[in-house]
């Protein structure tokens, strides 16, 4: 909104740089280190674990500098010698932090730092570092000119893509850093309301031993490098980080509003920003008599804009998904882009955007909508949710290959000994066969190594192959076919919502080829990181196959794991009653598939 603001705060960096060269030296490393705090370039900080120790400003500063190119591009005179030594000497600085560990198959680790969360310091692989230090290589490997050879830009390049990013495949999470995982949580249940800020009542030693955080800081990474996560990864790491989270930082509550608005949570982002917004109004920290919290006010813009009106700039490429709080009639604002002025009016029923007649154009996205503004022009978006798109489960709504696979499973397990009858067959339902062979040898008590699981799961899948090629029209379940001509007629897509890597053979195998085209021409990829129901990534990948915006969907599913995958994408949900499963979470609920009516999937939509 001011960019000469936002060119003289980047200014101010490139003069204190030779100052940061000096710190750099001092630390013993190459490039520019900038100093956490600071107003003349030295290092103030008093306290290094939680200070000098965050590395990350450097790659903080680039970002910034990045976001205001792609803004603005050369429209504002910043002088390119300044970018390209400012991107030059911040990577030197990285790659002499860091290195390529052989314990980690020659991943670019970077050790004992600490992130923006204050209340973890001196960590391994802190993910927010790590995954910042990347992105100011790579925006170094595009802006720095002539000022770093090509050797060094090799270098640069290596490490980007090596750089290691911690993952918990068991949570689907990227922890915070490599002993996060490890930690004890924080007895949150037994610590006193009036002892927080936690670091006024306890020693950071105590604090540093324990799984607990003053701010975002994965989660923040998930807002500023947006383009980089699924919106089933940003769910996944919300969930898991917001419990921790306490928010004695003033600056952690905007960023949980942000993420809670691009999750989906209305509500909740409405009550993190009534925090942010009220911060030193009703002293929500208690410290409002030390002075106000001037970087709060500015998340109090940010909240609005890129969470509340769904903005996003990351990668220069302007996108908005505007969901605005139920309790606020309309939402306006004005943005600076590219030389052109952007006028942003949000209603619950549309979204218009606006640029005005001085303004040179611009191309933007509403949700999964590109389109190019020209000076005077504007563009008008309806908000309300239509049914544009039926997601199905395959098994139990579709068809029923629940024989099958008992008839597989069963087959295998008299073979290796193991107990298996229809009430632990129950407990498959709407589960990976991974997943599923992990029920098995927990209900009887053993344990395999990996590689007997992966031949178990390999035999039980060649011999449920064989099973399927016996299916044929007959095997669709009632109602099932007429709702997809139904469907198909009236130009509602369909597509499949389904972990089952034998899904494009089973629809072959009933003839119901022309109805999920989308979805066998682009089949679900495990090893993207995509996990299994209750999570949302099936129904959300499934919405994005369909070329359908995730609102505009409706998913059906007859087990109660789908029907939580269903609601946490934030989709609306049938369930099927069927299979005798617990549904009673989803918006409508029929008995059997053949009461399935389209016209009263639509009366969900209004």
């Amino acid at each position: 909104t001011f960019p000469l603001v936002a060119k003289s705060l980047l200014e101010y960096r490139a003069r204190i740089l030779p100052k940061a060269l000096e710190r750099a030296s001092v630390m013993n490393l190459k490039g520019a280190l900038f100093p956490w705090r600071t107003i003349s370039g030295e290092e103030t900080s008093a306290y290094f674990p939680a200070g000098t120790a965050q590395y990350h400003i450097d790659a903080d500063i680039i970002f910034a500098l990045n976001k205001y190119l792609n803004a603005h591009e050369d429209d504002l005179g910043f002088e390119k010698k300044d970018v390209e030594e400012l991107c030059a000497q911040t990577a030197r600085m990285w790659l002499s932090l860091g290195h390529f560990s052989k314990s980690k198959d020659g991943a670019f680790c970077i050790e004992d730092v600490t992130g923006p969360d204050e209340y973890t310091a001196i960590v391994n692989n802190n993910a927010f570092t790590n995954l910042m230090a990347r992105e100011n290589l790579e925006i170094a490997l595009e802006r720095s000119g002539d000022k770093a050879s090509e050797e060094e830009k090799n270098e640069w390049k290596l490490a980007a893509k090596k750089m290691y990013i911690p993952y918990d495949d068991e949570e689907g999470i990227i922890p915070q850093d490599d002993s996060f995982m490890d930690k004890a949580d924080w007895d949150f249940k037994n610590t006193p309301k009036e002892n927080y800020p936690l670091l006024l009542h306890y020693h950071p030693l105590v604090i540093y031993r324990h799984r607990v955080l003053k701010q975002p800081d994965l989660v923040l990474a998930q807002f500023l490098l947006g383009g980089r996560f699924t919106l089933a990864e940003k769910i996944r790491n919300f969930n898991f980080y917001e419990k921790y989270t306490t928010g004695d930082s003033s600056l952690s509550h905007c960023i949980m509003s942000i993420m809670a608005s691009v999750c989906g949570e209305r509500e909740k982002a409405l009550e993190y920003f009534n925090k942010t917004a009220r911060m030193d109004i009703d002293d929500v920290n208690g410290n409002s008599r030390d002075g106000i919290h001037t970087a709060c006010m500015a998340g109090s813009w940010m909240s609005v804009v890129y969470g509340f009106a769904g903005f996003s700039d990351y990668g220069g490429k302007f996108s908005f998904n505007p969901q605005i709080p139920s309790s606020w009639k309309k939402l306006k604002f004005s943005l600076a882009l590219k030389g052109s002025i952007l006028d942003v009016t949000l209603t619950h029923d549309a979204a218009e955007y606006s640029l005005r007649k001085e303004s040179a154009g611009v191309s933007l996205r509403h949700r999964n909508v590109e389109f190019t503004l020209g000076a005077g022009e504007k563009k008008t978006f309806g908000l309300a949710p239509k049914l544009k798109a039926l997601l199905f489960d395959l098994d139990g709504v579709i068809t029923n290959t629940a024989e099958l696979h008992y008839r597989a499973w069963k087959e295998l397990a008299d073979r290796e000994g193991l107990i298996f009858n229809q009430e632990i067959s129950k407990k498959l339902l709407g589960i990976s066969r991974e997943a599923s062979l992990a029920v098995i040898l927990e209900a009887n008590k053993v344990v395999w190594s990996k590689e007997k699981k992966e031949k178990a799961c390999n035999e039980k899948n060649e011999r449920y192959k064989e099973l399927i090629s016996s299916l044929g029209k007959d095997d669709i379940l009632p109602g099932i076919e007429n709702l997809l001509k139904e469907a198909y007629d009236q130009g509602i897509s369909c597509a499949l919502a389904s972990s089952s890597k034998n899904a494009p053979a089973i629809i072959k195998a009933l003839g119901l080829e022309k109805y999920f085209e989308s979805s066998l021409a682009k089949p679900l990829d495990f090893s993207a990181g995509i996990k299994a129901k209750p999570q949302p990534d099936i129904f959300l990948n499934a919405a994005e196959s369909a070329g359908v915006w995730y609102t505009d969907c409706l998913g059906i599913e007859d087990a109660r794991s789908g029907v939580c995958a269903i609601k946490s994408a934030g989709i609306k949900a049938c369930g099927i009653k069927s299979s005798g499963d617990d549904v009673s979470a989803a918006d409508i609920i029929f008995d059997s598939t053949k009461d399935l009516s389209l016209e009263k999937l639509k009366k969900l939509f209004g």
